[in-house]
């Protein structure tokens, strides 16, 4: 199956570790706008 993801929005809570960060890092690479979350910026620079 294929998902044409390009040009839509996500919003990824705890983002900055673990299965949070996968999930945006795939998300970005199929074209999605996303917004990360995270209670710590350190780790969350990271991630972007």
């Amino acid at each position: 199956m294929e998902i044409n993801l390009n040009g839509k929005k996500a919003l990824i809570g705890a983002s900055s570790a673990g299965i949070g960060a996968g999930i945006a890092q795939v998300l970005a690479s199929c074209g999605v706008s996303v917004t990360l979350a995270s209670r710590q910026e350190e780790k969350l620079q990271r991630t972007c």
